[in-house]
């Protein structure tokens, strides 16, 4: 397994499933020991949380298998061909407890 290889492995394990409960897509545009430059989409595209995800999720994965790795993290809509999306193809909605008072 190569290094590109480790790093969807562990993105998909950590990063995908808390990402995509969120209804958000994680895609891998270019991992390079040079250069990391991951894409997010659907409900993360353009949120404002996203430099929270970038710096206390993706990166530390990123680090770990790339330390000395540029990190670039793109969201809205994917522009980027041959990106490659990790995790399933379709989320399912997360169910939603609507409580009534």
């Amino acid at each position: 397994m190569d290094q590109a290889d480790a790093l969807v492995e562990l993105l998909t394990k950590i990063a995908v499933p808390l990402i995509t409960i969120d209804g958000g897509t994680l895609h891998v545009v270019e991992a390079t020991p040079a250069r990391v430059h991951l894409h997010l989409g659907g409900t993360y595209a353009g949120c404002p949380g996203n430099a929270f995800v970038e710096s206390h999720l993706l990166a530390p994965l990123v680090r770990a298998v790339f330390p000395d790795a540029t990190l670039q993290v793109t969201s809205g809509r994917l522009r980027h061909e041959g990106a490659r999306r990790l995790g399933p193809a379709t989320e399912p909605m997360p169910e939603r407890t609507v409580v009534l008072i």
